[in-house]
């Protein structure tokens, strides 16, 4: 259900995207990937306190969920909350070894979102 999810957003099926993911959660609300990609759902649609709330529940379950961590900051960026987003940045600093080269270019791009917000 969750692969068919990230698929559905993926290709713009919104709605069809997230009505999988809650019919994921209603069987197991605990994995920590669903809420993220829940997250990106709401991030894609600008739903972006929606996003927020889910990246807490995914965080909630997985605190080193580093997709999780950078979407979070992006959301916050989009937001206008760069002290959180600052969090999230300074959290993410101390994983780099866990982050991936288009992790990295990722986290400039918010960092440089940021700067011009």
């Amino acid at each position: 259900m969750h692969d068919l999810a990230w698929i559905l957003s993926e290709r713009g099926a919104t709605a069809e995207a997230e009505e999988a993911v809650h019919q994921a959660l209603s069987i197991d609300a605990s994995i920590h990937g669903l809420w993220d990609t829940l997250g990106t759902i709401h991030m894609h649609t600008q739903e972006y306190d929606k996003a927020e709330e889910s990246f807490e529940r995914s965080l909630a379950l997985n605190e080193n969920n580093v997709q999780a961590l950078l979407n979070m900051a992006e959301v916050l960026v989009r937001q206008g909350n760069k002290s959180r987003a600052r969090e999230m940045d300074a959290l993410l600093s101390n994983m780099k070894d866990a982050l991936s080269p288009e992790d990295l270019d990722r986290l400039g791009s918010i960092r440089e979102m940021a700067m011009s917000s």
